[in-house]
């Protein structure tokens, strides 16, 4: 009989240095740009970035993956290539006799950045002022577009809400998600002139629900944490859906997790969610980041929890601004070295006197 058809959408490699995927697989790379198919490399060389091995070799679309990464970091990465495997084919198809690399690069480069512009525009446009509280945000996407997303609400005289969500992966697919999560968190249930708040539990689990019903591929999930903060008793009621703890800074300058857990959006249909109450005091600061933050911290082996790193000395005093614009140098340098960048987004909450 016919051999069977092998159909190849993504190529991974694992090589020790980057040159040598110039010197030794030549051919079949240009094989592969040939075909349209995506590249992931996995290396520990961070002798060049994966942007600048592209414009080295011409090719249309290859990712650089350290062998440390996260399994889902490397699954969003993979996505990505395949979602962008039928948009290089249909322009090569239809353009293969005055084909430019440029002006492919050109045309998607003006897609990303109105589709990063149409990202931005569902950010908050404000953020509440209310007394005795003040907020700080955060927010730097890996590439054009985000895989994170954030928002801070007032829902009524006395209660504010606020989340910071992360799909993974980066590039246009998790952008998308993110925009249809800022749409699915519903915060409050009207019925004729009453209001009834959702406790935060309540608000994942329905999102949960909502990113199930979509059926996306299993490479589409979610985390998020969603709280509400009572202005006037300062109690925190906050629900996790399997996001980075927040970290809880008093005025003294000592810092810790607030511990709640929870399952990730968009993977287990009877996923249950628990709303955990704390109780915060004045003076004191309260962060909520995406994972793109992590690598700032040190990791403590004994418990399995995260401490900020010396670097930051009396966090209580330097206010939530400071601590937040440190964290982003301290991830910037850290980025220098050769580590992937990732998105980084944070929710400062600073208690202070009325």
């Amino acid at each position: 009989g016919a051999e069977p058809t092998v159909m190849v959408d993504a190529a991974l490699f694992a090589i020790k240095e980057l040159d040598a995927l110039t010197n030794d697989t030549t051919s079949l790379l240009h094989e592969l740009q040939n075909a349209s198919i995506g590249l992931l490399v996995f290396t520990n060389d961070n002798k060049a970035t994966a942007e600048q091995l592209d414009q080295h070799m011409g090719f249309l679309s290859i990712c650089q993956c350290a062998s440390n990464e996260s399994p889902d970091m490397i699954a969003g990465r993979l996505a990505t290539l395949l979602d962008i495997g039928p948009l290089l084919t249909k322009q090569l198809l239809g353009n293969h006799t005055t084909f430019s690399k440029t002006a492919l690069a050109n045309e998607l480069d003006q897609e990303m950045k109105m589709a990063a512009k149409l990202q931005r525009d569902f950010l908050p446009k404000t953020i509440p002022s209310l007394p005795g509280l003040s907020f700080s945000t955060t927010y730097r996407p890996a590439t054009f577009t985000s895989g994170d997303m954030y928002d801070i609400m007032r829902l009524d005289e006395t209660h504010v809400a606020f989340y910071v969500a992360d799909v993974v992966g980066h590039g246009l697919p998790a952008a998308l998600l993110t925009i249809f999560i800022k749409q699915a968190i519903v915060t409050k249930r009207i019925t004729n002139n009453n209001y009834k708040l959702i406790e935060p539990a309540k608000v994942l689990s329905t999102l949960n629900h909502e990113l199930i019903e979509q059926g996306l591929s299993d490479f589409q999930f979610a985390t998020c944490m969603y709280g509400i903060l009572n202005i006037n008793t300062l109690t925190l009621s906050i629900a996790n859906a399997g996001h980075p703890r927040p970290m809880h800074i008093k005025s003294d300058g000592t810092s810790s997790e607030l511990s709640i857990n929870g399952p990730l959006l968009g993977v287990f249909p009877d996923a249950q969610y628990i709303t955990n109450n704390f109780q915060l005091e004045k003076h004191d600061n309260l962060l909520i980041f995406s994972d793109g933050v992590e690598s700032a911290f040190d990791h403590n082996s004994d418990d399995n929890t995260l401490s900020f790193k010396s670097i930051f000395g009396n966090l209580g005093t330097i206010g939530i601004e400071a601590i937040q614009a440190q964290l982003l140098e301290s991830i910037e340098q850290i980025e220098s070295t050769g580590h992937p960048r990732d998105d980084v987004t944070m929710i400062g909450i600073s208690i202070k006197e009325k």
